[in-house]
């Protein structure tokens, strides 16, 4: 009797930690879907910034030669 107890209590105690072991690695991997995530939307933010700076530079690249143009003419 003794030893059936003691197996059953062993294949439960085996059972737990497997569980554990478990939510361990899913908790890891919803981490690293998380720091994904944070780095796509750094990247994006970097992106976009990057865009608008562009933009700004085209548009004072357009307004001297406008005004250049106004220069020639007066």
């Amino acid at each position: 009797m003794m030893e059936e107890e003691e197996e059953e209590e062993e294949e439960e105690e085996e059972e737990e930690e497997e569980e554990e072991e478990e939510e361990e690695e899913e908790e890891e991997e919803e981490e690293e879907e998380e720091e994904e995530e944070e780095e796509e939307e750094e990247e994006e933010e970097e992106e976009e910034e990057e865009e608008e700076e562009e933009e700004e530079e085209e548009e004072e690249e357009e307004e001297e030669e406008e005004e250049e143009e106004l220069g020639c003419y007066k």
